[in-house]
């Protein structure tokens, strides 16, 4: 019985050794961790106060790419030292108005550095409220689905040289980028601003694609003025080789960056995601490698493919022109006038089957304001830098309006010969495009119609 006592209580010494052992590491390691964390809360508090002219958010509240919820968000945010926090947008969930609303905000710390919007807050909540979901231009509201929206946010990156933070939607998993903006910003005008700049670059009546080109890949893009534009190869076709890859733009140190969710491609390391507005060279360039570019079409590519499509591409007596063109274009104003006729446009209005000869159109209108047409036809070749138009044919039916209009000729013949297309505005608008005669003699402003 002795021994045995003697054991026992030799194993029970042991057990409340080791258990006080264990005891004493656990307190050190918890320690060790609580305070990691607590100081990474008050850093990244630190550094988000630290930004005067606060920060914008490219905020993308789902997953989703099929949906109009797939499109980005921009946040306006200042974070105040009271820890009030100032947040402003202007979108379909802000009535498309810019509005503004204050309240609270912390870093806490679950098993890391979580940025939380702890108060209510129309702006920040309106994307994670179950209870209804509006979609716009639809009046159907689907209840109890909200749109996907975080109101918690994981820091999971943070360069202050760049200056922006990598959050991470706590429950949704999108990554958002926050960027600092410098002392003065006013956040509606900065909005606008970047708001005005992709109206004006890809304005919605904008009917050409554009040209995405990373390493040996080359794609078309479309529909950019939505900031969820189809990509698809090249020479591939839009609807089976499709897909959609939503964007936002931002404005750093009066530069205009067009920034993808998630990177198209990467090459060689580089990831092709954000692109740089050069506008002096009206490109755009990627921040990783200047060589990856979104370009507009090719203007005499993109004129001779939509003859090819069908469409027309037209001009009037006031578009912009040179002095040379502009004496023909005057002689056959005249010429009409002489007639009691007066000229409305000219156009170019499509290509034959095999592509071979394009139709040209002259319109007019008699002193009854009833308009008249008259086609022509050239014969067309296209070597991919330029076209060449071969000496106008006169149909049949349109000699007695030549013989009538002799400086009709003269206007026709003018477009005989070898001509390159340049941009008019911008290479990502090429609604409007200018034919330039190879001896620079001769140049024209037409609109795709």
């Amino acid at each position: 019985m002795k021994k045995i006592f003697q054991f026992s209580l030799l194993f029970g010494c042991m057990s409340l050794l080791l258990t006080g052992c264990v005891h004493e590491e656990d307190d050190i390691f918890d320690a060790s961790a609580a305070e990691r964390l607590n100081a990474a809360s008050e850093k990244y508090t630190s550094m988000l106060q630290s930004s005067e002219g606060g920060w914008v958010l490219e905020y993308y509240p789902t997953t989703d790419d099929a949906e109009y919820t797939g499109t980005g968000y921009h946040w306006m945010v200042k974070f105040n030292k009271d820890m009030s926090v100032n947040v402003g947008m202007n979108n379909v969930f802000s009535g498309n108005v810019y509005r503004e609303y204050q309240s609270l905000w912390e870093v806490i710390t679950d098993n890391g550095p979580v940025l939380t919007f702890n108060s209510e807050n129309p702006n920040v909540h309106a994307f994670s409220d179950p209870d209804v979901r509006y979609l716009p231009g639809s009046s159907t509201n689907v209840w109890g689905t909200g749109v996907g929206g975080d109101y918690e946010f994981v820091i999971v990156e943070s360069n202050i040289d760049e200056g922006y933070v990598m959050l991470k939607g706590k429950k949704r998993g999108t990554y958002n980028r926050l960027t600092r903006l410098p002392v003065g910003t006013d956040f509606k005008e900065y909005i606008d601003d970047v708001n005005s700049f992709l109206a004006n670059i890809f304005p919605s009546t904008i009917p050409n694609y554009n040209v995405i080109t990373v390493g040996d890949s080359i794609m078309k893009v479309e529909e950019l003025s939505t900031t969820m534009p189809n990509i698809y190869p090249y020479d591939g076709d839009y609807l089976t080789n499709g897909s959609y890859h939503p964007f936002m733009i931002t404005k750093r140190n009066d530069t205009y960056y067009l920034r993808f969710r998630a990177p198209l491609l990467t090459v060689d390391g580089a990831a092709a995601q954000e692109f740089a507005y050069d506008a002096e060279a009206d490109i755009f360039k990627c921040v990783a490698n200047p060589e990856f570019t979104i370009a507009g079409a090719d203007p005499t590519k993109y004129f001779v493919e939509e003859l090819e499509n069908g469409k027309s591409w037209r001009m009037t007596r006031s578009s912009s022109m040179s002095e040379a063109a502009q004496t023909l274009v005057d002689g056959l104003y005249n010429g009409l006038r002489a007639r009691s006729l007066t000229f409305t446009n000219a156009a170019f209005t499509g290509l034959n089957e095999d592509g071979t000869k394009a139709t040209f159109r002259i319109t007019y209108r008699n002193s009854r304001n009833a308009t008249s047409n008259v086609f022509f036809d050239y014969p067309v070749q296209y070597d991919g830098e330029q076209v060449v138009f071969g000496e106008v044919e006169v149909r049949e039916a349109s000699q007695p309006f030549i013989n009538s209009v002799p400086a009709a000729l003269d206007f026709l013949n003018g477009f005989t010969g070898a001509f390159v297309g340049t941009k008019d505005r911008s290479a990502f608008n090429l609604g409007t495009l200018q034919l330039h005669s190879a001896s620079g003699e001769i140049f024209v402003a037409f609109t795709r119609v």
